[in-house]
């Protein structure tokens, strides 16, 4: 999405009445903006009074305070609003970037206050989109959350040693070659620095000029000799920590090796890449010169999370036609971290800081697969477009087709652990009463179980678009089902399921006993599997009692007799879990407990976690029952924003070893 070539031309075409509904839409919104500008305003004056405090150029300064103001807010909020506006519109894919952390850390560092409150805001216009996204009628949104990259605190290299980098570099050429060597510097450096580069989105020609940066022309006329022409000039792009040097003069691989010498001891420069006549990288530190491959330790350091994947990358940059004859970082590890353009906080050279970013995704989206030792690689930006491409070449559900981007449920694995879920899906209406057997298979897929047990399903029933929702979950999830219905109408019916990809065959699905002279109850029922769990024959019943304690009761004791756990073919391993409308220490959880042991009161060091209601659970009415034959691992109660808006329920999770 692009807030400035989308929204511009739209709003200039759109009549008065266009303008005034969507003025009145975004009334809120604008006027929190206006604050939030004046806010901003006063606190880009307060950072002015101080840069002017530490003797930082009054023009740079001065210039600072309007692009603070139109890029830390006015473009976030725009691009928030903007978003809103096309999420309401249901755009299939909205992408947005916001600048204006990255604008205070280059100008004030990264660990700022100034670039932390930006972050806050940005975090809460995140917030803001999220909340927008979730209410969204027209399509089921996800959120993907990443940064490109980290920051590096680093101090300019001007204020350190009293000249830029071009001039050192090209003092050093000078003296290398004895002649004249004149160097043109571009980029960010020079005395306003990079902090001012991107506001030039904002405004026309007028605006151009007034932030408009000069590229310096840098002459050292020490060394220059009356009559004669230049015969070498030197180009150095300062891009923060990381510089390239362009030589029109033919250098020979020695040559440059003598150069990068002659910048780390004449220039301080802490590291220069080139390369060898062979096309491998060197690097010039301090301690010497080696070979990049062999040695990159020395540039990234010891603790760099992904040694390898850093190194390769910047071989790559030296190997691309565009970089320059030497390169120069501003990092070296155990020494101080410099910027070639005026600015406090810097990106792009080979620091951890910035070369570590972070993506947040939902849990069932697959970024990086674990290697053989089960060790994840780095998650690179292909890799999120990879993963983002997938996602969308498999078409979310919707009116018109039953396809689906979920990820299968079931682990596949070969071990001999079981994961247990019990959900009671609400007929696949979820807290925000939209209806999506697609979310709740989303939700249980992001869990990866290998038996589901569901209540409260719903199969072809014209309240919920005569979907089989028992099927369609089944469908999502590549797994097997069977189904018992509780309640038929005609067609209609409503009822329980088991899910999984393992085996199972069908032992006795059938309803459970009511109240007598109350025949208006929801009936209710329970339905028993018999599960092959990688070599162990579990029993499984799943059930879902009524609302009245007399008719849970009776119930229970249905349970307990000949015709279910006290059945001859009833053997252990035994789980009973569903929803139980039973809170612990019931007379009717006592009997059950006392048959089969409660998983969330047996785990040793767990505190029982309630199920419902999903958005402030309260209670515990959701249960698995676990016999002796079984091992509890782990148990999990997800809470997370998707899990809350898909039912009333939490699922309750149960690791299991047969």
């Amino acid at each position: 999405m692009s807030v400035f070539n989308g929204m511009g031309p739209a709003l200039r075409g759109s009549n008065p009445l266009t303008l005034l509904i969507l003025v009145a839409a975004n009334f809120y919104s604008i006027v929190r903006t206006a604050g939030l500008l004046l806010l901003e305003l006063l606190l880009a004056i307060f950072d002015f009074a101080r840069g002017l405090n530490e003797e930082n150029n009054l023009w740079a300064e001065l210039k600072f305070i309007p692009s603070r103001v139109l890029m830390v807010i006015l473009l976030r909020e725009l691009i928030t609003i903007g978003v809103k506006i096309d999420i309401a519109r249901g755009l299939p894919v909205i992408h947005l970037n916001f600048l204006g952390y990255d604008e205070q850390a280059h100008r004030r560092g990264p660990a700022s206050l100034f670039a932390h409150w930006t972050l806050q805001g940005i975090d809460d216009a995140i917030a803001r989109i999220w909340r927008a996204s979730h209410r969204s009628e027209r399509r089921r949104y996800d959120v993907w959350i990443y940064s490109d990259h980290g920051q590096q605190q680093v101090r300019a290299y001007d204020s350190v040693y009293g000249k830029s980098f071009a001039e050192a570099a090209t003092e050093v050429f000078a003296r290398y070659h004895g002649m004249t060597v004149t160097c043109r510097s571009s980029g960010s450096s020079g005395p306003i620095g990079i902090q001012l580069q991107r506001i030039q989105i904002f405004g026309g020609e007028r605006t151009q000029r007034f932030f408009a940066r000069t590229l310096g022309r840098i002459s050292n006329e020490r060394y220059f000799t009356p009559g004669k022409p230049p015969a070498a000039q030197l180009s150095v792009a300062p891009l923060g920590s990381v510089a390239h040097l362009y030589y029109n003069y033919p250098l020979s691989a020695q040559q440059l090796s003598e150069l990068a010498a002659a910048l780390v001891a004449e220039a301080a420069v802490p590291a220069v890449l080139h390369r060898d006549a062979a096309g491998a990288v060197r690097v010039t530190t301090q301690t010497g010169e080696f070979a990049l491959l062999q040695n990159p330790v020395a540039v990234f350091g010891a603790e760099h999370p992904y040694l390898e994947a850093a190194c390769k990358d910047l071989i790559a940059m030296c190997a691309h036609p565009d970089a320059g004859n030497l390169i120069a970082l501003g990092y070296c590890p155990g020494g101080r971290a410099l910027s070639f353009a005026i600015e406090s906080g810097a990106h792009g050279g080979s620091s951890i800081s910035e070369t570590t970013a972070f993506t947040l995704v939902p849990r069932d989206i697959t970024l990086a697969e674990p290697n053989i030792e089960g060790a994840r690689s780095p998650v690179r930006p292909l890799d999120l477009r990879n993963a983002a491409l997938t996602f969308l070449h498999r078409a979310v559900e919707d009116s018109k087709s039953t396809t689906s981007a979920i990820r299968p449920a079931s682990r596949r694995r070969t071990g001999v652990g079981i994961r247990v879920m019990t959900y009671n899906v609400h007929s696949c209406i979820g807290m925000d009463g939209k209806l999506s057997p697609a979310r709740i298979a989303r939700v249980i897929a992001q869990y990866e179980p290998d038996i589901v047990a569901l209540q409260e399903l719903d199969v072809g029933r014209f309240k919920t678009n005569n979907v089989d929702q028992a099927h369609r979950i089944a469908h999502y999830l590549q797994m097997e089902f069977h189904f018992h219905a509780a309640l038929q109408i005609e067609e209609e019916h409503y009822g329980d399921a088991i899910l999984t990809h393992l085996p199972m065959r069908l032992l006795k699905s059938a309803l459970l006993p009511g109240l007598p002279g109350k025949p208006r109850l929801e009936p209710r029922g329970a339905l028993w599997v018999s599960i092959d769990a990688y070599g162990a024959e579990i029993q499984m019943i799943n059930t879902h009692l009524g609302l009245y304690k007399r008719e849970r009761a009776a119930q229970v004791q249905n349970l307990l007799g000949s015709e279910w756990l006290g059945h001859p073919n009833m053997q252990p391993p035994v789980i009973l879990c569903g929803d139980f409308n039973a809170t612990p220490y019931s007379r009717e959880w006592r009997k059950l407990h006392e048959r089969l042991p409660d998983a969330q009161v047996t785990l040793a060091n767990h505190r029982p976690k309630n199920t419902f209601f999903s958005r402030m659970p309260g209670a515990r009415i959701d249960h698995v029952f676990v016999d002796n034959g079984l091992q509890i691992v782990g148990i999990e109660t997800p809470n997370t924003e998707l899990v809350r808006l898909a039912s009333d329920h939490l699922p309750l999770i149960v690791d299991l070893n047969p």
